[in-house]
This record gives C-alpha cells, sequence and structure tokens, in this order.
C-alpha cells in the first residue's frame, strides 16, 4: 500500500508521522512539552474542538512540532489552511465594534434618565448648599431673648447714662 504525500493528510496525522520517525512515543512527548497525554491525543486526530480555543491549539501545535523537529510555521500554516477559516469566515464588509455602534447611537437620543436625575440631583445640593450659606451669613437671634446690640453713645447697656472719668484733682469733668 502506498503512502499519501504529507501534503495531503491531515495536520495530525503529519505531527504524528513526525512524532514516530522521531522514536518518540507519546507519554516521552507529553514530558517534552508538558501537554497532557489528551492534548496530543486530540491535536492527532485533528479534534480541535477539544482544545481550549484557537490561541492554546496554535501554541500546542508549535509545542508539539518543534518537539519532534517539524517546521512550527508550516504545521500553523496547515492548522489556518484546514481549522482557522472554518472558526472565522471572510467579509466583505468592515465590522464596526458593538461600543462604537452604541456611542453613535447615544448621541442622538440625548442624555440618559440616569443623566437627567444625577443633574437635578446635582443641581438640587448646589441650591440647599448656597441657602445655608446666605442664612449663616445672617446674625442669629435666640428665641425669648432680645437681641443684643452695642450701647449708643451716652448710654449704657443697663439703662443709665456713661460717666466721663475723673479729672486729675479726682472730680468728675460732667456736671450731675
Amino acid at each position: 500500500m502506498r503512502e499519501a504525500p504529507a501534503s495531503f493528510l491531515r495536520l495530525g496525522a503529519r505531527l504524528a508521522a513526525h512524532r514516530k520517525a522521531a522514536g518518540l512515543g507519546i507519554e516521552p512527548l507529553c514530558r517534552a512539552t508538558r501537554l497532557s497525554r489528551q492534548v496530543v491525543e486530540a491535536i492527532e486526530a485533528d479534534d480541535w474542538d477539544a482544545l481550549p480555543g484557537d490561541f492554546y491549539a496554535r501554541g500546542f501545535i508549535k509545542l508539539y512540532a518543534e518537539a519532534v523537529r517539524m517546521d512550527p510555521e508550516v504545521a500553523l500554516e496547515a492548522y489556518d489552511a484546514r481549522v482557522a477559516r472554518l472558526v472565522e469566515p471572510e467579509r466583505d464588509e468592515p465590522i464596526e465594534p458593538g461600543w462604537m455602534r452604541d456611542a453613535n447611537a447615544s448621541r442622538s437620543r440625548g442624555p440618559s434618565p440616569a443623566q437627567l436625575f444625577l443633574l437635578i440631583v446635582t443641581v438640587a445640593t448646589i441650591v440647599v448648599f448656597m441657602l445655608g450659606v446666605q442664612r449663616s451669613k445672617r446674625p442669629q437671634q435666640v428665641a425669648g431673648k432680645p437681641q443684643v446690640t452695642a450701647p449708643s453713645s451716652g448710654a449704657t447697656a443697663l439703662g443709665g447714662t456713661q460717666h466721663e472719668p475723673a479729672d486729675a484733682h479726682g472730680a468728675d469733668a460732667t456736671p450731675r
């Protein structure tokens, strides 16, 4: 029976053929690459769904290829040719990220209800603060007690008249 050329073999079969040609079993390959047995078996079976994702699959393939002395670039190109195009279909039109669509849509609608609420609360807080500042500037009057003011000239706080200090001879300057 004639063997198919390497270019027609699946990637997993090509890697397994390189592993066998290098004289490695699965366990020694696992120790050399630190890949689990399940990962190696999934790669050799082309069971890409058993791997955690495209990013990890590419890393595993590169490690495997380097360990069996296969060109990692050739292995990754084969992976991309068979698997990656199934994962990401080609598109003719550019894809606009969701955050850009949401930003453009929100500009035409105006502020959201949450933004309006925040604005109203902020304005109310500023008004209350300003009223409090204005009240603190006015003199406070205690209930039930008259407001004390500075005495006018000639009268004392007790209702009497002020006396001028005595002159040098000890007599009052103002007559009584």
